[in-house]
């Protein structure tokens, strides 16, 4: 980089410090000025107001006057004035606000609750999954003395709360605001569930570590070491425990699993929550379950149907542990929840039962580690989806790394599909050409799985990279029946034919009319010829003929 580029960038640097700086200062002198207008009321108000402000973005204070601070501040204050410990406060009011620009009607979200992780991040899931959008946000913590009715200045010891207070698009009131109270109040419920038996699962998976290291059965003596060094892992700060039920096992009526009463923690403790089954017959179980669940596999790793209204709006990550006695399945111990940021930082060779699929897949394939193909096998088990590996078999793994390793660089649709055990979704890995995706393409491609699966578009996880080839990683939600058969390669054309530019349909008909050797060179020639008006009103196919006529 030259010299004056270095000035450039370091110029540019200082300008957007010194706006920081400036943008800084007028908040602090807007809350300062909206304070003055307080004075004299209660020290309880003031020392509210303080706290209200003391972290707020600048750009959220810089949306009102200071005459607006205080007013909302005197709002919040008011809708917050009662509530009782361990209960959730959720109200949506209106307000009037000014700033310079004028006078605007807001609709303002005041949720209170004792202090507790997930409150924050989930209230923020929560508005995002109803199409909620926030113009402001403010979030202190705040120590509170309440009675016995919850109204503030009562004798007892005063209790962290936390009080978010966000300022909503446009109006909202009526029945859409009872709505997203409800659904707010709802999931409040189910983070106070989640925090309050936290320690009792971590306590259930310890049990169940003990229990799991006596078991007598036909499990192999270096599955079930990796099975318990993952479920040591999964204890260790790499697991957010949201739920937790035991299950036991009986033969009768084509076998069946019956939760245990009383086993159930966190958002698995309402015994009508759903984790797997689907349908009227919760219980029963398919014979392709059944055989899996009585094959001698410790674990079951995969997604629950639901999904998390606690801290992250994704379906919770489920990790079953089989029990066994006398040899023989005797019944599960469920847990539910959603794996931190670590388990997906980490490479997979640093990771308990993942480190074993990788070394038995690149075991299996035979490559000698560092030529050509083991460095790109290896790459592409290393960002292999990471969901994707702890569910997928090992059969399954090396069928698909392999696939993907004779793909190579070429820029050509392939398609790898996975199928959920338990036949609730089917997950499948696109290979597009990299100049072929964009969002319209992705949609159209999620479009095409859900209708041959019979399901519908459940989430889209895209991978791009300096690759020739953009990576999608597609799930689809199964609806109920039978999964359709479908071939594989047919898929892959219909992908084509759908993510197909007018240029490569104007080249497939050059050379179906006059060969692959002078149908490329025409393209090459003609290719730039046609305006894009042309190109929006003729296919390729009359472009050909049109090109024909005009050669003649």
């Amino acid at each position: 980089m030259s010299s004056k580029a270095l000035k450039d960038v370091g110029a540019d640097s200082a300008d957007a410090a010194r706006a920081s700086q400036a943008d800084q200062i007028d908040a602090q002198n807007r809350i300062a000025a909206g304070r003055k207008l307080l004075k004299g009321n209660d020290p309880a108000l003031l020392q509210f107001y303080d706290t209200l402000f003391a972290s707020a973005p600048p750009e959220d204070v810089a949306r009102y006057a200071p005459e607006s601070l205080a007013a909302l501040t005197a709002l919040v204050f008011e809708h917050t004035a009662k509530r009782k410990p361990g209960e959730t406060l959720a109200d949506i009011f209106s307000f009037n606000a000014q700033d310079a620009s004028g006078a605007r009607n807001e609709s303002v979200l005041v949720a209170v609750n004792d202090d507790m992780p997930f409150l924050f991040d989930s209230l923020t899931a929560a508005l995002s999954a109803q199409g909620v959008r926030v113009h402001a946000l403010f979030h202190p913590i705040v120590k509170v003395a309440r009675d016995a009715n919850g109204a503030r200045g009562g004798k007892a010891d005063a209790i962290a709360e936390s009080v978010i207070v966000m300022v909503l698009e446009g109006v909202v009131e009526g029945e859409r605001a009872a709505a997203l109270i409800e659904n707010v109040q709802a999931m409040f419920a189910q983070v106070r569930l989640a925090v309050r038996d936290w320690k009792k699962m971590q306590a259930h998976l310890a049990q169940t570590l003990a229990a799991l290291r006596t078991q007598t059965s036909d499990i192999a003596p270096a599955e079930l070491k990796e099975s318990i060094a993952f479920l040591e892992w999964l204890g260790d700060n790499h697991f957010t425990f949201l739920g937790a039920r035991d299950y036991s096992y009986s033969e009768t009526d084509g076998g069946h699993l019956d939760p245990i009463s009383h086993s159930g923690l966190g958002v698995l403790s309402d015994a009508s929550a759903r984790v797997v089954q689907r349908g009227e017959s919760r219980n029963v179980l398919t014979p392709e379950v059944r055989a899996f669940l009585t094959q001698p596999v410790p674990l079951i790793i995969t997604k629950s149907n639901e999904r998390s209204v606690v801290h992250r709006r994704v379906h919770m990550d489920y990790v079953g542990v089989k029990m066994f006695k006398d040899g023989k399945f005797a019944g599960e111990h469920r847990f539910v929840g959603l794996f931190t940021s670590g388990a997906y930082s980490r490479r997979p060779n640093e990771i308990p039962l993942l480190r074993a699929k990788v070394k038995h897949v690149l075991e299996r394939a035979g490559f000698a580690p560092d030529s050509h193909d083991g460095k790109a096998l290896a790459h592409i088990l290393d960002t292999y989806p990471r969901d994707e590996l702890f569910q997928v078999s090992e059969d399954e793994l090396f069928a698909t790394a392999l696939g993907i390793l004779q793909l190579g660089e070429r820029p050509k649709v392939r398609v790898f599909l996975r199928f959920d055990r338990f036949d609730r979704f089917v997950s499948a890995l696109v290979f597009v050409p990299r100049d072929r995706y964009d969002t319209s393409s992705r949609e159209r491609i999620h479009a095409i799985l859900a209708k041959a699966f019979n399901g519908r578009m459940s989430a889209a996880t895209p991978t791009l990279d300096d690759s020739a080839l953009a990576r999608v990683h597609f799930i689809v939600g199964r609806n109920e029946g039978p999964r359709p058969h479908v071939d594989a390669h047919a898929l892959e054309a219909q992908i084509r034919d759908a993510i197909r530019t007018w240029d490569d349909g104007f080249a497939a008909a050059l050379m179906a009319r006059h060969g692959e050797t002078d149908g490329h060179r025409m393209f090459q020639r003609h290719a730039t010829g046609f305006p894009a008006r042309y190109r929006d009103a003729f296919s390729p196919e009359v472009a050909v003929i049109d090109l024909a006529e005009l050669e003649a």
